[in-house]
């Protein structure tokens, strides 16, 4: 699942002239930040549907939607797919996983 979120990413950064999402951009280098609406309020709306059908989220949830469209435009719902994202240098970024969810091994995929 965070290997389609990266792909999902790419495919925006792909559309807009090789630019990130802004507040993927805006992010500190090396700072791990959470995915939820209190982080990215714009981002899920930047991605989905147009890049990914619905944000997957953490396994350990069960939430097997995800966070939908609809999710992602209402103003008075959190949500959070339990995962980080990391600007790097160079505009690079990594998504990461709870630790949990691979028996105490952190999983993360990078562009």
């Amino acid at each position: 699942s965070i290997a389609r979120l990266l792909t999902a990413i790419n495919s925006y950064s792909a559309a807009n002239e090789g630019a990130l999402p802004l507040e993927i951009s805006n992010l500190d280098v090396d700072t791990p930040t959470d995915l939820d609406s209190n982080n990215f309020k714009s981002l899920c709306s930047d991605l989905v549907p147009t890049y990914i059908q619905s944000l997957p989220t953490d396994p350990v949830r069960r939430d097997p939607d995800g966070i939908t469209s609809s999710d992602c435009l209402a103003t008075n719902k959190y949500w959070t797919t339990a995962f980080t994202i990391t600007r790097k240098f160079g505009n690079k970024i990594t998504i990461g996983a709870p630790p949990r969810v691979e028996n105490g091994t952190p999983i993360s995929i990078s562009n």
